[in-house]
């Protein structure tokens, strides 16, 4: 078709549907060009259009549409009219009018403009295609939550489970792992000894702590002596006070060695010569008997170290330290400087009391005396008893002799000593009571026995109850009684707490005096005396009274482990049952008629 042909405008639309049946039909774009002839621009297909249509930015013009004049088949070419021309003979700038009628049609209705029906045609507006991209995302979020979903689901639990047992297999090899690197281990240890030809030694002693030596190596015992050359060596074991071990081991490399030695003490020798002989001895190393007998002595194999020999003879005593060596000879010797003494009494037939031992009766000659101050006391029944002091000298005889005064009994209104010792003060007609507690020693002269814990025999008797203080008054009694000493009808007992406030008087002044201390009590001779010269009213033991009230029996006069009122002053009366036996607790006596 010739480039200056062109069509009416009523050709177009055939020519539009032709190029909705084939897209990619060539477009010509003509523009006016003056004498009713047009030049053509450019040729486009349709799908150029279309691109050009999507990419134009939102809100512009659509470009003008190329028109493609096309002359019918067997149609005569149209020949040039004034009608396309415009004013002053140029052609006109828009759409083409071929006649009248179409132009009144035209102007009754107006037509779009041919960008404007091919953008309504083609196009979409802005807002739908937002729309298309929204749905689209909407999709694709959806096909994501689906794809999750199904991960979580299905895929997630079998990776969990493939996990685990990846985990566990791992696990095993782990173990299996070390089982062979042990295992390999072991056979490298073998093999080096093997190629290295190298043993082993355990060694323990009894007792542990000794020095071991061995293939030139020292160490103390419990040890391993490792790695050790294969052949024959000495081991030596030294500890000090045991003999010296040594034996010859040979070594090889099948199994190690252990040797559990029992270390030989080292031993010396001790002798014990005393003058006179005959004297009895004790060995002790720390608190441990080690050996006993009588001088002279010659103990052999004793192991070395400190001792302590105890020697006694009659009275005397005597210790001394020594140290036995290794094969050495130690020895004890010790001259008793002794002395004799001729006891006599007028009448005679007193017992001798030393230290609570009767030694004898009057006359009687006693050896083996200690040199030295000496004291003695001698009783006879119906007699008083009469303390003796002597002075012993050694390898001579002395003379002791007393005269023994008879005990006619308490002289109404005066003082006087029971045959036991036990000082009586008078205090009104018919009531003696004792100067001072009764003491342990004159407790176990009646008893037989002393419950004391605080122990002296000058100290007060003390944990003694309600009951054992009554048997020792009727003891006393009947003691007194078998002497002659008591006046008819007149027995010894507990005072009545009423009776023990008429002889204590009043409290000395800020409360109760608390003899002794928290270690105990003190002597009876040490104890201050009261107005009418009676010692430890007030302090040293708690005293037993013969009445009780409803919560036991009642103590009076305080002890040295006091007893508060409250919680400010000392009390001085107390109460206890009749079994209770307490460190605190003892007991004066008065002697009264029944």
């Amino acid at each position: 078709m010739p480039r200056d042909s062109f069509w009416s405008g009523r050709d177009l639309c055939p020519a539009r549907s032709a190029r909705a049946a084939d897209p990619n039909r060539a477009i010509w774009v003509a523009a006016p060009q003056g004498q009713g002839r047009f030049k053509f621009l450019a040729q486009k297909s349709y799908t150029d259009r279309i691109k050009a249509l999507v990419s134009r930015p939102p809100g512009e013009g659509f470009p003008p549409v190329p028109i493609e004049p096309q002359t019918p088949i067997g149609a005569p070419p149209l020949p040039p009219s004034d009608t396309t021309r415009g004013a002053g003979g140029r052609p006109p700038s828009g759409p083409i009018i071929f006649s009248a009628a179409k132009q009144k049609k035209d102007k009754a209705k107006p037509r779009p403009k041919l960008g404007a029906v091919g953008r309504s045609r083609r196009a979409l507006p802005a807002n739908d295609w937002r729309v298309v991209a929204m749905t689209v995302a909407s999709v694709a979020l959806a096909v994501l939550s689906l794809v999750l979903v199904w991960i979580l689901a299905v895929i997630r639990p079998k990776m969990q489970s493939q996990i685990a047992e990846l985990q566990a297999r791992r696990e095993m090899e782990a173990r299996k792992s070390e089982e062979l690197a042990k295992e390999l281990a072991t056979k490298e240890q073998e093999l080096i000894r093997a190629h290295s030809r190298v043993g082993v030694l355990h060694v323990e002693t009894r007792p542990p702590g000794a020095l071991a030596t061995f293939a030139g190596r020292t160490a103390t015992c419990p040890t391993n002596f490792d790695e050790i050359a294969l052949g024959t060596h000495t081991l030596t074991v030294t500890l000090d006070g045991y003999e010296t071990f040594a034996e010859k081991i040979s070594v090889t490399n099948d199994v190690p060695i252990t040797r559990e030695i029992q270390l030989a003490p080292s031993v010396g020798q001790l002798l014990v010569n005393t003058e006179p002989q005959g004297a009895a001895f004790t060995v002790k190393r720390n608190t441990e008997v080690i050996h006993e007998g009588r001088s002279p002595a010659k103990i052999s194999g004793i192991p070395v170290g400190a001792y302590l020999v105890h020697l006694k003879r009659g009275a005397a005593e005597h210790l001394q330290e020594i140290e036995v060596g290794k094969n050495q000879t130690a020895e004890v010797r010790y001259r008793f400087r002794l002395g004799r003494a001729r006891v006599e009494t007028e009448p005679p037939g007193a017992e001798i009391v030393h230290k609570g031992a009767v030694l004898g009766k009057t006359p009687a000659i006693l050896t083996e005396i200690p040199e030295g101050p000496w004291s003695l006391e001698l009783r006879l029944h119906k007699y008083l008893p009469k303390p003796l002091e002597a002075t012993i000298v050694a390898d001579q005889e002395i003379r002791v002799f007393g005269r023994l005064e008879p005990n006619l009994g308490p002289p109404p209104g005066k003082d006087f000593t029971t045959s036991t010792g036990l000082e009586m003060v008078w205090l009104s007609e018919g009531l003696w009571v004792s100067r001072h507690e009764v003491t342990q020693g004159q407790y176990l002269a009646i008893m037989g026995s002393d419950p004391s814990r605080n122990k002296g025999s000058l100290r007060p008797v003390d944990s003694v109850t309600w009951k054992q203080a009554v048997a020792f008054c009727e003891k006393l009694s009947l003691a007194e009684d078998a002497a002659e000493s008591l006046p008819a009808g007149y027995r010894f007992t507990l005072p009545t707490e009423r009776e023990w406030l008429g002889f204590a008087g009043p409290p000395q002044p800020g409360g109760v005096v608390v003899l002794g201390s928290t270690l105990g009590t003190v002597d009876v001779t040490r104890a201050p005396a009261n107005g009418l010269g009676l010692r430890g009213i007030w302090g040293n033991v708690w005293e037993w009274c013969l009445d009780e009230d409803d919560r036991g029996r009642v103590l009076r006069g305080g002890g040295w482990t006091p007893i508060y009122d409250g919680l400010k002053q000392i009390t001085d009366r107390t109460t206890a049952s009749e079994g209770e036996a307490n460190p605190s607790f003892g007991f004066r006596v008065i002697l009264k008629k029944r």
